[in-house]
């Protein structure tokens, strides 16, 4: 699941990208970009995709467990 999301922010930069839809400039597609990877960084960006059943890359990298508390 650790790949997945390194897919994520991949897909989102992608998107805001190249495919996003064309009524968005791309300014304003790459702000959201830079906006929604910050939020998913951060703090309660993390507490959001542990809701999702994501853990932080580092947490598997020194043998944790995912936990089932949120």
């Amino acid at each position: 699941m650790t790949g997945e999301v390194d897919s994520l922010y991949h897909k989102i930069t992608i998107w805001c990208a190249a495919g996003h839809p064309p009524y968005l400039s791309a300014d304003m597609a790459r702000h959201f970009s830079d906006y929604l990877l910050n939020f998913l960084k951060s703090t309660e960006g993390e507490q959001f995709l542990r809701t999702l059943g994501y853990v932080r890359l580092g947490d598997v990298a020194a043998g944790e467990k995912p936990s089932a508390e949120v």
